[in-house]
């Protein structure tokens, strides 16, 4: 009811957290294309501060995003899980419905190009695509 979770697991060992472009999520966290940077509000791993914290930085318009957060994540050979508080989101605590979007994305090359997405590192989902929690 306070937080919401991300996992990911690639199919091989996920390399340090102090490589380039690392393990970036894009969270869409109003489910609406038309705010943010290509519709996402927040970017988690863009700034990272060691092997378990990580930070949460809000959208202010065109790649521009200010840091709002510290964030724990964990990473485990193939896998990476993070935990966003809702309050951080602008999300209410407790059983609210909840409506979001998102993606991973790794080895990112280009900030601020989309279509960096389709050309370099892995998307999850590929290309433009994202994945939509909704409950």
């Amino acid at each position: 009811d306070r937080n919401i979770y991300f996992y990911a697991r690639a199919d091989k060992p996920i390399t340090p957290f102090t490589d380039p472009g690392w393990m970036v999520l894009f969270i869409d966290s109003d489910a609406n294309a038309k705010t943010g940077w290509c519709g996402y509000d927040f970017l988690v791993n863009h700034r990272i501060k060691d092997a378990t914290t990580t930070v949460l930085e809000k959208n202010t318009g065109g790649w521009k995003w200010d840091p709002t957060a510290e964030l724990q994540y964990r990473v485990r050979l193939t896998e990476i899980e993070l935990v966003v508080p809702r309050f951080a989101l602008g999300l209410q605590d407790g059983p609210a419905k909840l409506r979001l979007d998102f993606k991973w994305f790794d080895n990112m090359q280009t900030e601020g190009d989309p279509l960096d997405f389709t050309v370099n590192g892995d998307a999850a989902p590929n290309g433009r695509f994202n994945y939509r929690f909704q409950q």
